[in-house]
């Protein structure tokens, strides 16, 4: 059966359509072989050279191996080995640079010590820094002065008393009390600064040379004197404190005797004298600002007219404060 198209300007233009895409497609297709075709024999040609300057280069390599070295060219320079050190180089640069480091060290130390000292703060009891590998110890600055406060028993040998007729009396002594404060500067190791003291030594028989009678009365002194001292360390809680004093003391002299058949009589005197004393004492540090005391003192006290002279022992107590 044939069946028949009717023919219209539609059909037609369709028909036509697809003719020009037909010839399109084919034109396209010729076109991507033709480009296809040339890119492969342009590869295949710089294939062919890349191997010829290959092959060149390879035969120019050969000849410069087998060419033999002209006399004129000059010789390539070689590299000479770098000396190694020796030992004793390396041990003085070792120590040349550890005395330049602890150089600076020292400068550091110096410059905290002077900004901490000269900076209003308080400060602790010891200040520790450690620089590099070492540890430096800075102290504080010392205490500028000191109050001594003592005690004690004080004992005198038996008095000379001298009678109208030239012989002597003894007037038995019994211990007595001593009191002192100290208060001056330190520097360093060493104290100077006043001293006042006072002490009182009793009296309990006068003994004439036939006979005994109980006596009363006392031997009183208040003196002032400049003292000076100075601390021997042990360790850091212990040490040891020895000192002079040199002044004045003013001595008051009394004593009652009952001489039958009169009830009794008195005798007084008082003067200013010479006294001179030394001490020792071992000292604790209880704190960093108070330290304790136990020592020995003794001193001299210059006779008094009638009166003689006195040595007197002393062993006493006290404390030290550093101000």
């Amino acid at each position: 059966m044939i069946y028949s198209i009717k023919k219209t300007p539609l059909n037609y233009f369709s028909f036509q359509t697809l003719l020009f895409a037909m010839s399109l497609v084919n034109a396209f297709a010729q076109t991507e072989t033709m480009k296809r075709s040339g890119r492969e024999t342009s590869l295949g040609a710089l294939q062919r050279e890349l191997l010829e300057l290959e092959r060149d280069l390879v035969e120019f390599r050969d000849k410069e191996k087998n060419k033999p070295e002209s006399a004129n060219s000059p010789p390539l320079p070689r590299k000479t080995p770098k000396p190694e050190q020796s030992p004793i180089n390396k041990t003085e640069k070792i120590y040349s640079l550890k005395k330049n480091l602890d150089e600076i060290e020292n400068s550091l130390t110096k410059f905290k010590s002077t900004k901490s000292s000269n900076s209003v703060v308080i400060k602790p009891d010891i200040e520790v820094i450690r620089v590099r590998r070492k540890q430096v110890v800075l102290k504080p600055e010392p205490n500028k002065y000191f109050l001594f406060v003592n005690s004690g028993i004080a004992f005198s040998r038996d008095r000379k008393f001298a009678l109208t007729d030239g012989s002597k009396a003894i007037l038995e002594t019994q211990h007595g009390l001593d009191l002192s404060i100290a208060f001056g500067r330190q520097f360093g190791s060493w104290t100077i600064g006043p001293e006042v003291g006072f002490r009182q030594i009793g009296y309990q028989n006068f003994i004439l040379p036939s006979e005994s009678f109980n006596a009363t009365g006392d031997s009183t002194s208040y003196s002032f004197s400049i003292y000076s001292g100075r601390d021997f360390s042990i360790n850091h809680l212990w040490k040891i404190h020895g000192g002079i004093s040199l002044g004045v003391a003013s001595r008051h002299e009394t004593f009652t005797v009952p001489l039958p058949p009169a009830p009794s009589i008195q005798i007084s005197d008082d003067g200013a004298r010479f006294q001179g004393s030394i001490r020792l004492a071992l000292e604790y540090n209880v704190t960093k600002l108070c330290s304790a005391h136990l020592g020995y003192r003794f001193s001299y006290l210059e006779d008094l007219r009638d009166f003689d002279s006195m040595p007197i022992h002393q062993a006493h107590i006290g404390m030290r404060f550093k101000l």
